[in-house]
């Protein structure tokens, strides 16, 4: 409901956007197919044969729209598809609930302002664009079991691909929810010849698409996700790492934003919207005793079952009763233990809640004259679009189409036998969202660079990039370093002054940047805004200091001493002190810092503050 702007902001967002734009890069033959060679490039292009799926068939949409427009316009295009494919698929399923096109359209609406569906779609998760597909997966599976469709596999089989290829939460969950909507669905026949093999035969032949689309799928994924084997998270994650990243109940229906506990906002008008369902539907089995009145009983009830069920595994360690539900999902079900956001189990949410709406709906109808349900629909629908209004904050994010700094390396790479390879400062891990900055400006100039941006990071790049290579975070290069680099092929460095937070260094960015500026191997090319880059150069080269006005280190770091490892120390409150509070030591106590890396540079000191008369 605030639309604030943004420039550049790094996220999730600009690296999905990255894997899109080298989808279409693929398609017009300008980076070889499967090739990712732009980032985690430490050598040759030929080792960064990647073969995947790269967000199969969203990126397709991607690459449509970008052939007629800029990234930013296919960007937003390929994600209002999105939501209104969500929209569609969910109208559908509900229409098949209802004869009545209002409380259908309700449902779908409701699909498509759940706060969630936003969150995740403009957070740049992979999980926004594939939520789509859970409505779709419903769909098919529910023509394919009640109507004996084939057609109906084929959707449900085709949309449990496209999850695969899409965002393994989705997947993971999508194929959970199959042989439980299978159920479901059944519950919902007319009749069912339970006698006649033929009876098991046509439905077994409805459902064979989906079941050779969820192999396929199966295969897709291990391929997707075979790199983790090779990484920390091959054996789960542990509880408290999923802690970290677990939502608590408050943020059910908090009006406010706190931490991600935000992301479950389930609001009050669903929840009074399910109770009323169940119980006038109870109403109605108790009264008319006919089975299609106890069948939509029996649904409505197994809704709000699962809906329950759902919420309980997203609080994860912190659902009810300590969270014995999440603890035993992980036991039972494979791969569970994998799941570090328990709040991604959201993604079924929207397509079951709109079902559940139309079901309310629908029971409330038939107490109520035509132009009084025709009321109640609209203040539903008017209910919801107010409340998730509040819940929706979205940003207006700019982004570049060129920089004079990632532009002077290409220009000056084309005397070179080399194509242009950059290593990008701040050096990270390769889990930090800050590269996805990285990664737009180098796809403007297809420049490969030693940086990437990924979840799971290979031991293997920690070792041979990270580790020797940290040093240059303070613009510490030494001779050998420089030559390693080009070996490599790597000609180049480039600062981002502004994505240069306290963890990169316990100094500022202005020491780094001189650093570079005065290093006898290092040679200025070009700035452009808080972007600086330079050219290693084979010797070294007599230059005129560039930053003699810059002659002191002042420290990013404050390690208050109450914050540190304590032994034997006594806390003490105190108002006139630094931070508010004091360690008295005596006798043999002792305090303890963490180890600070800070390489090669001149005249380093510790400024201790302490009181007292104390040695």
């Amino acid at each position: 409901n605030q639309l604030a702007s943004v420039h550049m902001m790094a996220g999730d967002h600009l690296q999905f956007m990255y894997y899109m734009w080298i989808f279409s890069d693929y398609l017009s033959g300008q980076t070889p197919w499967f090739h990712n060679v732009y980032e985690f490039n430490t050598d040759h292009d030929a080792d960064r044969y990647r073969p995947g799926s790269y967000y199969f068939p969203f990126s397709l949409g991607f690459s449509a729209f970008y052939a007629v427009g800029n990234r930013a316009f296919a960007w937003n295009m390929i994600s209002l598809a999105t939501l209104w494919l969500a929209a569609y698929a969910t109208w559908r399923l509900c229409r098949r609930y209802t004869d009545h096109d209002g409380i259908a359209a309700t449902g779908a609406l409701l699909a498509l302002l759940f706060p969630y569906q936003w969150i995740q779609l403009y957070g740049g998760s992979p999980a926004g664009f594939g939520m789509a597909l859970i409505p779709v997966l419903l769909l098919g599976l529910d023509r394919a079991v009640r109507d004996e469709r084939m057609a109906g596999g084929w959707i449900a089989g085709v949309a449990l691909l496209s999850a695969s290829m899409t965002d393994t939460h989705v997947f993971f969950f999508g194929a959970l929810m199959v042989p439980c909507w299978c159920i479901v669905a059944f519950t919902q026949r007319k009749d069912f010849a339970w006698r006649k093999v033929v009876s098991y035969l046509r439905l077994a032949l409805a459902l064979s698409p989906v079941v050779l689309m969820a192999v396929l799928a199966y295969l897709q994924a291990q391929l997707g996700t075979r790199h983790i084997k090779q990484t920390a998270s091959a054996g789960g994650r542990k509880i408290s790492e999923v802690a970290l990243f677990s939502p608590k109940a408050d943020g059910l229906f908090a009006w406010h934003e706190i931490d991600v506990s935000y992301h479950i906002y389930f609001g009050f008008l669903i929840t009074a919207l399910l109770l009323a369902g169940f119980v006038t539907w109870l109403i109605h089995a108790s009264k008319k005793r006919d089975r299609a009145t106890w069948q939509i009983c029996a649904l409505m009830s197994m809704l709000v079952l699962g809906v329950s069920g759902i919420v309980l595994l997203a609080l994860g360690p912190f659902s009810p009763f300590e969270g014995r539900a999440f603890t035993a999902a992980r036991k039972f079900i494979p791969n569970y233990t994998m799941i570090r956001q328990t709040a991604k189990i959201y993604v079924l949410l929207p397509a079951l809640l709109a079902l559940g709406v139309t079901l309310t709906l629908t029971g409330l109808k038939a107490w109520l004259p035509r132009r009084l349900a025709g009321l109640l629909v609209v203040v539903v629908a008017m209910g919801f679009a107010v409340e998730y209004y509040f819940q929706s904050k979205l940003l207006l994010g700019f982004i570049d189409d060129q920089n004079g700094a990632y532009a002077a390396v290409a220009d000056d790479a084309k005397s070179m036998t080399d194509p242009a390879h950059v290593v990008v400062v701040p050096l990270w891990p390769g889990d930090s969202h800050y590269t996805s900055v990285y990664q737009h400006y180098v796809s403007l100039y297809r420049i490969r660079m030693i940086n990437g941006y990924r979840p799971f990071v290979p031991k293997e790049y920690i070792d041979s990039v990270f580790t020797p290579f940290r040093s240059i975070n303070h613009g510490v290069l030494s001779d050998g370093q420089i030559d390693d680099l080009l070996r490599r092929g790597i000609h180049f460095v480039i600062l981002h002054e502004d994505l240069f937070p306290e963890k990169v260094s316990p100094f500022p960015v202005t020491t780094t940047l001189r650093n570079l500026l005065e290093h006898p191997r290092v040679t200025f090319l070009a700035q452009d805004g808080p972007v600086w880059s330079f050219r290693l150069e084979p010797a070294a080269v007599a230059r005129a200091p560039l930053a003699q006005a810059w002659p002191y280190h002042f420290p990013a770091r404050r390690l208050e001493a109450e914050r540190q490892d304590n032994n034997g120390g006594k806390r003490m409150d105190d108002p006139a002190a630094s931070g508010g509070r004091y360690v008295v030591l005596s006798n043999d106590a002792s305090l303890a810092t963490s180890p600070l890396f800070a390489p090669m540079l001149p005249n380093l000191r510790w400024a201790l503050r302490a009181r007292g008369q104390g040695e």
